[in-house]
Parts: structure tokens; sequence; C-alpha cells
């Protein structure tokens, strides 16, 4: 066969070369159904303190938020459910978790009757658009020492699975293929040989299985052949007929080894040549809606079968990303494969400082790529170095950049992320390479990525009551602590109530007043809330949970480790502790500076409060920023383009292939609630023209949320000087009732350590050390922590994960006692 380059013309979209009249344009045919109606998409990762937890224990956790397509914090959620599901997928407890900036804490009392697998499962109710399998799912552990277990030795039958996986979708006559081989046993991957012979027994080429039960080997396949696989696992051999080749079509595969390209090869056969001449070929890469690059292929010759395509890592999402071949603007190959992105990497430096009483003091640092300091929210769990209640799973990393976009469950996603294994990135690509590609069509994807919009997203709570009497012309509201209106709602022919956006924890007191304009308030009698409970696809919960039977090898029973943990003698013996016995007195403050913060937002009556970041202008502020210009400017949101022109931008958004493909929305600015005319040259002179002094309050909110359309860059608020609005300054009377709430978030337990009775090193290595689960490094990128000490040993292992406001991603176990990071 003849190998003389075809040579194919990458015509970039937008690009001045791309003015060919038989082109179709694909960014209407193509990329605008792939964008139009986008729905907004997050990620949820739960770091929990261990997997292996004792009754009476605490699963202590701290949840992270993210957006889909920079895994910065997610500004759109405030609500997060987190689930304890048993062993076969029932829902056994739930709570409601509030989301502040991305992250939010919990915890879940272990009862005295749990015993053996259970698991964490998280999802925002937006998440529910797109299936269950995106949400969050983390196994654990749960062990009654008073329980008695035995090893059940009864011997089942295996069910051998052999999956065949053609690169890119599908195998074709004449050329070289990439073939990619799964083999499971009872679900789990499983190391095996195997070989691949023709019609006539003919070996042809051979392949090894890595610990994950995944290979590939590569073979021309040869017009009217068929092919075989026999593969050797757990000393049986199974036989699979491999996929028919294609006659004609045209296929490619991925080289994803060089640090800065990604290389892409076409391959077509001489039978598919003469039909390309008048074909419009596409590659698009994306992942879900966002599209990183997208280019036409065009033929102008017909003598080669091959062709390399070459592209910057750069230009690629960090993470997971498809790259799907278009004829017709029909999809006719497709392949996943993961980016590192050289820009997005981290680090995080441990140092420990010294040893004082009973705590040993260590010094975090975060960094970037450029060993520049950086802010990071972080959780930490601390751990004796050599913990027997702890088998990491999933990280921060495998949770944001992995995990949501593969097919059914991955065993141990963490492994592609420690940067302990060389063959780490290889293994990853051979498990994208094994999530295949069936054929579909361009509706059925875009109908896929973007499907109707069911749920929305939960802005706090909604509350519904009824009362006895009101009075004529009266509102019902909810007051603050501090007697400023929090919600409110009219009451209808009925006398019922709707309170939207209702920010307060489940079994709190809140005050109920009758509110009118200019009039005082009315103390209400009989009002009564009715319990509202969210809706949610429970029947789907069950879809992550393996019921596989252990696999039997010749001689032996793989337990998984359960000899560890089943009937172990040296179980610590653990006390349960009255929480309000560890609760520090509280006496009463000053309110302060944040306090009053915090209540600004509702103070000013503002819609989706919770979204607002919230700024009292202090004589300090007045000092270092002359004008409100200057002051957005040290933040960031105003940036010079050029000598004369600025641009406003709050937050990053997802730049698309439509328009301008800035990725770049103005905020909409309000001064004292009236919106500045949307023009960026008369905004930056008003804000150069006002002085801090004379400004009381700045809220900020980088979602847009409760702002529709005009909040789609988010909004900002600016209240000049003067005097407080909507507050019922008559604390003295009586004028509101106190209720309890049924409805709300479940506050988080304050962090105790369950008291161990220990007699021995082997018992320690059973226990937890502390939990550090809202912890934030400063400017420097420093934070430093205290770990008690103890006679057993003083030799920590810290689970470290958090994330950035740029959405960098932080993960390390560190062990005192080695050398650092």
């Amino acid at each position: 066969m003849k190998n003389l380059k075809t040579l194919i013309i990458l015509l970039f979209l937008f690009s001045s070369h791309f003015s060919f009249s038989q082109e179709v344009d694909i960014n209407s045919s193509i990329i605008e159904p792939f964008q139009s109606e986008a729905l907004f998409r997050e990620k949820v990762f739960i770091h929990i303190n261990k997997t292996r937890f004792f009754n009476k224990e605490n699963i202590w956790f701290t949840a992270y938020v993210s957006n889909d397509f920079d895994n910065s914090p997610s500004d759109y959620t405030t609500n997060l459910k987190v689930n304890l599901l048993n062993d076969k997928g029932a829902l056994i407890e739930s709570k409601n978790i509030f989301i502040q900036k991305g992250v939010g804490i919990g915890d879940f009392l272990i009862a005295d009757n749990y015993s053996g697998k259970y698991y964490i499962q998280g999802y925002t109710n937006y998440m529910q658009n797109f299936g269950l399998e995106n949400t969050f799912i983390q196994e654990i552990e749960i062990i009654n020492p008073s329980e008695k277990k035995e090893i059940d030795n009864e011997k089942y039958i295996n069910n051998y699975d052999i999956q065949v996986f053609p690169e890119s979708g599908y195998l074709l006559e004449g050329i070289e293929n990439i073939v990619g081989i799964k083999v499971l046993i009872n679900g789990k991957g499983y190391p095996f040989l195997g070989k691949i012979v023709n019609s006539k027994e003919k070996e042809i080429t051979t392949f090894e299985g890595n610990p994950f039960g995944m290979s590939k080997c590569k073979f021309t396949y040869n017009k009217n052949e068929t092919y075989k696989a026999f593969v050797t696992i757990n000393g049986t051999i199974k036989k699979i007929d491999l996929p028919k080749a294609h006659k004609t079509g045209i296929n490619f595969s991925i080289d994803n080894t060089n640090s800065d390209k990604i290389i892409l090869t076409l391959k077509t056969n001489k039978e598919t040549l003469p039909t390309l001449k008048n074909e419009t070929l596409a590659l698009i890469f994306y992942r879900n809606n966002y599209i990183s690059k997208a280019v036409t292929l065009s033929l102008t010759s017909n003598e080669e079968l091959t062709q390399k395509l070459v592209f910057e890592r750069s230009e690629m999402q960090h993470g997971v990303n498809i790259v799907t071949l278009f004829k017709n603007n029909q999809p006719i190959a497709e392949r996943k494969f993961f980016n590192d992105k050289e820009s997005e990497q981290s680090a995080i430096l441990i140092e420990e400082l010294k040893t004082e009483n009973d705590s040993t003091s260590f010094k975090i640092r975060t960094i970037n790529s450029d060993f520049k300091p950086i802010l990071a929210q972080l959780s930490i769990s601390i751990l004796p170095k050599d913990s027997k209640v702890f088998k990491e799973t999933q990280t921060i990393k495998s949770a944001f950049l992995l995990s949501p976009y593969i097919k059914g469950g991955i065993e141990n996603p963490s492994f592609y992320f420690k940067n302990t294994n060389p063959k780490e990135k290889e293994y990853l690509d051979l498990l994208l390479l094994n999530q295949g590609w069936s054929t579909y069509s361009l509706e059925e994807k875009i109908k896929e990525i973007n499907p109707k919009e069911k749920y929305v997203f939960e802005s706090g709570f909604i509350l519904k009551g009824n009362v006895k009497k009101a009075p004529k012309g009266y509102d019902i509201g909810i007051l603050s602590k501090k007697n400023s209106l929090a919600a409110f709602s009219n009451l209808n022919e009925d006398r019922e109530f709707t309170l939207k956006n209702v920010f307060a924890y489940k079994n709190d007191s809140v005050k109920i007043a009758f509110i009118k304009k200019n009039e005082p308030l009315v103390k209400p009698n009989g009002v009564s809330f009715i319990k509202t409970e969210s809706v949610s696809n429970s029947s789907n919960y069950n879809t992550f949970i393996n019921n596989s039977k252990l696999r039997i090898e010749e001689g032996r029973l793989d337990v998984n480790e359960k000899k560890n943990s089943l009937n172990y003698k040296y179980y610590p013996n653990i006390e349960l502790l009255d929480e309000v016995m560890l609760k520090n007195v509280k006496t009463k403050k000053k309110a302060t500076i944040y306090d009053i913060e915090a209540n600004l937002a509702l103070k000013h009556n503002v819609i989706s409060s919770g979204f607002y970041k919230n700024k009292k202008v202090t004589k300090q502020m007045e000092i270092m920023y002359q004008t409100v210009f200057d002051y957005f400017m040290s933040l960031g949101y105003i940036k010079r383009i050029n000598l004369d022109t600025y641009q406003i931008v709050l937050r990053r958004t997802p730049a698309t292939l439509k328009g301008a493909g800035s990725g770049v929305f103005p905020p909409r600015i309000y001064i004292n609630d009236q919106p500045l005319i949307r023009d960026i040259t008369l905004i930056i002179e008003r804000l150069q023209g006002i002085t801090m002094s004379d400004i009381d309050e700045i809220l900020i909110n980088k979602s847009g949320g409760g702002g529709g359309m005009d909040g789609t860059g988010g909004i900002i608020k600016i209240y000049i000087k003067k005097g407080d609005r909507n507050y019922f300054e008559e604390e003295g009377k009586n004028l509101y009732e106190n209720l309890v709430l049924l409805t709300g978030f479940d506050k988080a337990s304050n962090y105790y350590k369950p008291q161990y009775n220990i007699y021995s090193k082997e018992a320690f290595n059973w226990t937890e050390i502390d939990w550090k689960n809202l912890i934030q490094t400063n400017e420097k990128g420093e934070i430093v922590i205290k770990i008690p000490t103890n006679e057993f040993s003083n030799e920590f292992q810290f689970i470290i994960n958090g994330f950035s406001e740029e959405g960098l991603l932080f993960h390390d176990i560190y062990k005192s006692g080695n050398d650092g990071f």
C-alpha cells in the first residue's frame, strides 16, 4: 500500500481562510446548537475525615461545590443535599448543607445498629437535571466491634465480562486500528493476558491487562477477514469475537504523551478517499456544552491515508476532554482524553515548627504553578501515620477532573492523581480509551448535554404557612436577629403565606410579625408552618451501588482486606461524650464589623440576599482608596485594556465560539437601587467621581443570582451614606412572635474527638486525632495549625483537600517524619 500523505488543511473558525463557498457553516449547524439553552453545571466533592468508622462516632465532612468549566467555587448553589445510604442504596439519613462561596460543613452521628458498607452521596437540586450519575459518591465502612461476623466461604459463580473498544468508535478495514480491552470479574477489573488471532487461528498480536483490568493493542484489519480475542484470566480462557470492521470510513487516534501538544492522527482507506472530495469534516474539542476548539477540514488531494494534526494542550480544558469528528454535521467518531494543564498545577508545602506543651505546630503553604502563594480554602483530616481507618479512593482532583465525565463506576479514581506511579498517565489514558463510543446523531448529543430544565437552583428555603387572623392590609415577614426584614410574603384570601429564599437552620427560632409600610409591627397569633419536603429522584440512589460477589481464585478467597476489620482484637473502646459538655460557655460580646456586614443585603431587602458579599465602608478604606473606582481597581474588578479603555468584570464566565468569544459580561451596577446606564465610559466616569467617604455600603453578587438576565455578569449595589432603611428599631417592644422552623439547613455539630480507651499502638492506629473542616490560607498562602500530641506516637498523616477562588485544586497526603512534598 502506498503511504503518501493526504493533505488536509485546517480551516480555523472565524479565521480569514474560512472563505470556501462549499464549506458548511458549522457555527450555526453544530456550535450554536451545542451552546444554545445551555444549563449551568456544577460538581461536588465531599471530604470525609476517614473511611472507616465505629458506632457512636461522627462522620465529619466538608463539602466543595464548583463550576464545571473552571473548578472555581460555585456562586450559584446555597443548598447541598448530602445523603447516607446503606449497601443496597436505601436512604438512611439526609442533610441539607448550607453552601457559601462553594463550601459547607456537616456531620452524621452513627447509630448503634449501623454496621457494614455505607455510602456518602452529595448533589445539588439543579444537578438532577443531568441525572444522578453526575452526583458525588463515596464508600465508607462502619464497624460494630460487638457484632460477630463470620467470613462467608460460600463459593460464588464468577461472572466474566470482556469488552472491546475500538479507538474513536469502530474498526476500519485496511488500516492500523487501536483497540482497548477491558476485563471484569463480577464487576471488578482483574489482570489478564490475551492475544488476537485471525480466521486461520494465526496470532496477530498480544496484550496484557493492568491491575484495573484494562489494556490495548494495535493491528491492521485485513479485508474480508474476521478476528477473535483469547483472554486468560484467573486461570480461565475466554474467547470473544472482535467487532466486524467497516468497509469505508474515517477514524482517528490520539497521542497524549507530549507535554505541550495533543497529536491527533486521522486515518482512512483507499476505498474511502474518493468519497471525501465533497464532504465537510469538522473536529470539535469540548466538554459538556463548553467548546474549547473547533476546526473544519477540507481534502485537497487523494494520495495519502493518514494525517497528523497537532493542537496546543493549553487551549483545552483542564481534566477530561472529548474530541468528536463530524461528517456533514453528524458525529462519526469520538474519543475522550485527559489534559493535565501546566497552568492549573498547585502544591501544598508543610513545615513542622515546634512542639510546646501538648501540641505540635505546622505551617501549611499553598502555591500555584509559578510557585507564588495563593489563598485557598482547605479541610484537613489528621490521623495516625499508620492509620487503619483511611483508604483513599476519591480526592477533590479525581472528583472534579475525572469522575463526572466517566460512565459507570471507576475503581479507585484517586490512583490517577497520586503522582507516585510512573504509569498513572498511561493507565488514565487506558481508562478513557476503554470508555468506548456508541453511534448517535447530533440531535441526540445536544439533548444529552442540554437537557430540559426540570429542577431549579435552590437559594435558601421556602416556608409555607397560615395564620388564624390578620389585620387588614398587612403582610407577614421574618425578622433577623437585628430586626431587619429578612423575608416577607403577602397573605392570600385563606390567610396563607409563602416566604421564599429564607436562610435559616432547622429548629432555629425566628421572629414573625405582621408588616405594613409606615405602620408599627403587629404581633401575630396562631401562626403555623407547613413542613415541605424537597423533591429528589430517590429511586435512583442505588445507581452506583456495586453488590457484586467476591471473586474466587483457585485455593483462596479474596476478601479485599476485610480480615483487617472483622473481629479485630485491637479495636479501641469508644466513649460517646455529651456534646454539651464540650461547648465553650458563650459570653455576650459587642457586634463586630463582620456581624454588621453579614446583614447588609437583608437590610436593603435585596432579592436573593444570600448571593451577596457585603462591605461596610470603614475609615481605613476611606484613607486607602480615594474613589470607588480606585477600590474596584484594587479588587481586580476594573481592568485597563489600553490607555483610555477599561473593562469591568466580576467573574470569569465560559467563553463561547459565538460572537466575540471573550466570555466577558459586565456587571449590572446600581447606586441607591437605581441602575446605571450600560455605557462603560459613563460608568467609569461615574465611579471615578464618587469618593469613598461618601459611600456607606457596597454589596457584590458575583453570580448574579436573583438578577435574571440583568445578572449575567453579576450585580454591584452601591449605597450613599444616609439613614438606615427597612429596620424596625422598637426592640424594647415585643411586636413579634418567636416560632421554631421545621424546614431549614442542618447545622453542623462542633467537632470533638471521640474518647478512646487505648492500651497499645496497634489500637491507636484505629483512632482519629483531629479534623480541621474550614481553614483558609492568608495572602501569603500560609496558615499555622496545632495538632495535639499523645503518648503512643506523634507521627501523623494529614489528608488535605481544597480549592482556590481561581479554581486551583489542592490535594496531598503528608506524613510527618517523611521528606516534604
